[in-house]
């Protein structure tokens, strides 16, 4: 899917919290995002070692992924998202 102008009516049928919804799904794109970097840096461990032929035609089959804030968009539209209120964020301590 690709992101472009998205209608609030859509974000809205979710739920009525315009700012939940962009922070539901900003927070679900760090979380891709971090996924994704923990999964390069253990790749990159493979390569420490000395380099194959075999290693470097890995390296070189480069795969396009969608960017993270569409992929959590997406998953926030089809309500494949879960999330709850912080109990912090209820009571206000002086």
């Amino acid at each position: 899917m690709k992101l472009g102008t998205l209608p609030f009516s859509d974000l809205l049928e979710v739920s009525d919290d315009i700012y939940k919804n962009t922070i539901v799904s900003a927070k679900r794109a760090r979380q891709i995002i971090q996924k994704r970097f923990d999964e390069e840096q253990a790749n990159a461990e493979l390569f420490d070692e000395e380099y194959t032929p075999s290693m470097v035609e890995e390296i070189n089959d480069y795969v396009e992924k969608d960017k993270a804030i569409t992929t959590s968009v997406e998953e926030f539209l089809n309500k494949e998202l879960e999330w709850k209120k912080p109990e912090s964020e209820d009571s206000l301590s002086d």
